[in-house]
């Protein structure tokens, strides 16, 4: 009988679950697209671009949304049973709730391996591509579409414009280089500033080099006093050309961290990525947890199959803000990485633990 009932309850909710996972990825596409129809309109540049860049975000907000669904799909999923007496009549039958709940918890457990898979392969190559569509095929910003896990590349009046890393939080540049091209296409010079901070709208620079290329290959090096650095981009610029946490996959990630650690940089922003990465699958488990007694009080009381949804949403609105403040947080560096990454899980695997040891039987 056992086997039966994982059976029926795993197909019952994944069927639910896809359902979910369709119509909250569609919800928050159309929403994105709303918002930013007015930006898209002013670069005319056709519909194509966008729906490709809008199917290459698909995979992120997929990920996303995970907790939410997952959520949702408890609620209906324990609403029908509890709809249509099925869950008395497990009960009926000697079933306690844990044992009930076991094939959900187990089957979450399964997709949450599946989410971190899912995160760790599609997820970044999508976002890479999604972010060279953006500033290539729609904004039209030629040569400031490619990124790699080291460094951004962008083109600029004089030539081409290397940084090593930028640290929002400071708004300070890290080992930058502007290479200035002269014709025919070859180097006139070659600019390394150590580091550039953003003070009074404009940037200054430490100390830095400058070497000076001629026509036959010989070359002059001067050093570079402190004062100002004239290049056009602002912190904003690169704000939005640096390389995020969801274009790695964990294991470039180790690296862009052992990296960062390497020249003397605060890394903490990306470590809460990565704890992130591992912390966000887990939350399947603790949606199980608390929306199972939500559902079955709330069907109880009310007898009516979505009568735990509202709650459900109230609780999975609650997750997410919790979760963006507590990363938030951490990417402040106002909480440690493993901490912002993880408390989320923890304060709602707590209160669900609470709710379900509280359930009648």
């Amino acid at each position: 009988m056992t086997g039966i009932l994982t059976l029926y309850l795993t197909r019952l909710y994944l069927r639910i679950f896809a359902g979910c996972v369709v119509a909250a990825v569609g919800l928050v596409l159309v929403v994105n697209f709303f918002g930013r129809i007015g930006e898209f309109a002013s670069y005319h540049r056709g519909v194509a671009p966008i729906a490709w860049y809008y199917l290459l975000l698909t995979p992120k907000i997929a990920t996303d949304i995970y907790p939410a669904a997952a959520l949702l799909a408890v609620l209906l999923c324990v609403g029908i049973l509890t709809k249509d007496n099925e869950l008395i009549a497990m009960r009926a039958c000697g079933l306690s709730y844990a044992r009930i709940v076991l094939p959900l918890l187990a089957l979450n457990a399964v997709l949450g391996v599946a989410v971190f898979v899912w995160s760790d392969t599609m997820v970044p190559r999508a976002m890479v591509r999604a972010r060279v569509v953006k500033n290539v095929d729609i904004r039209d910003l030629r040569g400031r579409g490619l990124l790699d896990s080291r460094s951004i590349w962008v083109e600029t009046p004089q030539g081409f414009l290397n940084i090593a890393a930028y640290d929002a939080r400071t708004q300070t540049i890290h080992d930058l280089s502007l290479y200035e091209i002269a014709r025919p296409f070859r180097i006139s010079r070659v600019v390394n500033v150590t580091n550039a901070h953003w003070e009074k709208d404009q940037w200054h620079m430490e100390e830095g080099t400058v070497w000076t290329f001629g026509a036959d290959n010989a070359f002059e090096t001067q050093p570079l006093t402190p004062g100002t650095l004239q290049i056009p981009q602002t912190p904003a610029d690169f704000r939005n050309e640096r390389a995020q946490g969801t274009e790695f996959s964990y294991r470039k990630l180790v690296d862009k961290i052992s990296l960062l650690e390497a020249r003397g940089l605060n890394p903490d922003e990306f470590k809460v990525d990565l704890a992130l990465k591992v912390a966000l699958p887990f939350s399947g488990l603790v949606t199980v947890l608390i929306g199972f007694p939500l559902a079955v009080r709330g069907t109880r009381r009310a007898g009516s199959l979505y009568s735990g949804v509202g709650l459900g949403l109230a609780a999975a609105f609650a997750y997410w803000m919790t979760l963006a403040f507590a990363v938030s947080a951490g990417h402040s560096g106002a909480l440690p990485p493993l901490v912002a990454a993880w408390t989320t899980n923890i304060i709602f695997a707590l209160i669900g633990g609470l709710l379900f040891a509280s359930s009648k039987t």
